[in-house]
């Protein structure tokens, strides 16, 4: 492989064998080619390659795991963790520095798709809120990492630390919390501690009220999907997580069913693990409810023949 701008006008000869040039060279399942720069290696072979495999097996996987069926979040986060992840960061620690913002933008988009996936959440839900709910790094993050710990292993460049896994877990802490900060009000409403109780294993139906991506009028009107963000039972209230979990009418009778009617704030149906199972089985009432009420307004002259 040539590693200069200018092409050897004759060949290279070994023991009358003609050496021939190629490309790109794969050693240890890392692709690299000429960047004609002495400063930098070519990964854009390999990158496109990690993509190409990691998308292949991101089209079966979600042939099996939809947002309605399939395995659940824990289950769809160990896969992620242990089978898609290592695919995407493999050799991290050489290629990171020498690929570009466009690549580095490609990876974080296909590991947003599997923690989207991972939350049973709508395709327009951030990318904060998705790494909030699954307690997972950027994938930046995770690569810079992987490349301090090796490099502080190997002496490379030693991080001024006498306990590298607690200098480790607190810089995930910062990140982690950094990420929460970015995420929308209403996510911060639920868990005002600036973080997720362990209990919490969110579905398809918590993750839309944890993130406002729902049926709810406040999210359609914004998407310009309907033309007014009110709720039915107020013309004066908008229809967001916070009004039907809290206010709305409609709802009282199932909240005493459950036992939440003493409830007045978003963050006490995640203060206990007893309360979230029964805010689940609430979150799934008013989700169908909701639904019903679109799809009779969608065809009304149908409900009327019956």
């Amino acid at each position: 492989m040539n590693f200069h701008k200018k092409s050897f006008n004759h060949p290279i000869i070994i023991d009358s064998n003609i050496i021939e040039f190629v490309n790109n060279i794969k050693i240890l399942g890392i692709v690299f080619e000429n960047h004609f720069s002495k400063s930098k290696i070519n990964f854009t072979t390999h990158i496109k390659n990690v993509i190409n495999k990691t998308t292949k097996i991101k089209n079966i996987m979600f042939n099996y795991c939809r947002n309605t069926f399939g395995i659940d979040n824990k289950k769809r986060m160990v896969l992620f963790k242990g089978l898609i992840r290592p695919i995407l960061t493999y050799g991290s620690e050489i290629w990171s520095d020498h690929i570009n913002k466009k690549q580095k933008n490609n990876l974080e988009s296909l590991q947003h798709q599997f923690l989207k996936n991972s939350i049973m959440g709508f395709k327009t839900i951030s990318k904060t809120c998705a790494q909030s709910l699954t307690k997972t790094l950027l994938l930046q993050t995770h690569i810079d990492i992987k490349g301090m710990k090796f490099f502080h292993n190997n002496h490379i460049q030693r991080i001024d630390t006498n306990d590298l896994k607690a200098y480790i877990q607190d810089f995930k802490r910062t990140k982690l919390i950094e990420n929460f900060a970015l995420t929308n009000q209403n996510f911060q409403s639920f868990f005002v501690h600036n973080f997720i109780p362990k209990f919490v294993r969110t579905s398809f139906y918590t993750t839309q009220f944890f993130t406002g991506h729902g049926p709810f009028a406040e999210y359609l009107h914004r998407l310009r999907i309907i033309n007014h963000n009110s709720c039915s039972c107020d013309s004066s209230s908008i229809q967001n997580p916070s009004h039907l979990l809290l206010n709305c009418p409609h709802y009282a009778l199932i909240k005493t069913e459950l036992n939440l009617n003493h409830i007045t704030d978003l963050s006490s149906f995640v203060a206990s693990k007893d309360n979230f199972k029964r805010f689940k089985k609430l979150c799934k009432y008013i989700h169908d409810h909701l639904r019903s009420l679109e799809s009779s307004n969608r065809h009304p002259h149908q409900n009327n023949s019956r």
